[in-house]
């Protein structure tokens, strides 16, 4: 099986954390390690990234389906929609 090497905007895109996150969680140890790619470059192994991710998954019973963050202030109006 092929391992990819996932660059930190495809990380970033799949776990919904910003960079400062990523750093500060490998700093403490709750995020797995790049990999050095050359002198500036790093990536994260695919499977690595898919195993923390899958440990920290949540059971579906428990998740909490909340509302909209902000809800309407005002009910439906009876006005037609400006156009």
């Amino acid at each position: 099986m092929t391992d990819f090497i996932l660059r930190r905007p495809a990380v970033q895109a799949r776990t919904g954390l910003s960079r400062s996150t990523l750093y500060a969680m490998m700093a403490e140890g709750k995020f797995p390690k790049p990999v050095k790619l050359g002198k500036r470059a790093v990536g994260w192994r695919e499977s690595a990234l898919t195993n923390w991710l899958d440990s920290r998954s949540v059971a579906p019973s428990l998740v909490h389906r909340a509302g909209p963050a902000h809800p309407p202030t005002a009910g439906p109006s009876n006005e037609p929609p400006i156009r």
